[in-house]
């Protein structure tokens, strides 16, 4: 139970809700600048790691015969990219 001065003043409890709300307001933008950097450093990585994957693919298969695509290697590659990812 609360003493009785409590309960009467409302000065602390509005400091209370005002510093609980700053609390809160400040924890949600935390999370929103993590999850953008996070985010960020995710899709630089990725770029990293397989940003030259069609290129290698593209000399190392040869995917056009006679200047059209070739099916075979077209499902060689997508089987390929998809167990790579």
């Amino acid at each position: 139970m609360l003493p009785s001065k409590l309960k009467g003043n409302r000065l602390f409890w509005k400091i209370t809700a005002g510093f609980t709300a700053v609390l809160i307001l400040l924890g949600v933008v935390f999370v929103m600048i993590a999850s953008h950097f996070s985010k960020t450093y995710y899709t630089e990585a990725y770029q990293i790691l397989y940003g030259d994957l069609a290129g290698h693919l593209a000399t190392f298969t040869k995917p056009f015969k006679d200047s059209k695509p070739s099916t075979n290697i077209a499902k060689i590659v997508e089987v390929t990219v998809e167990v790579i990812y």
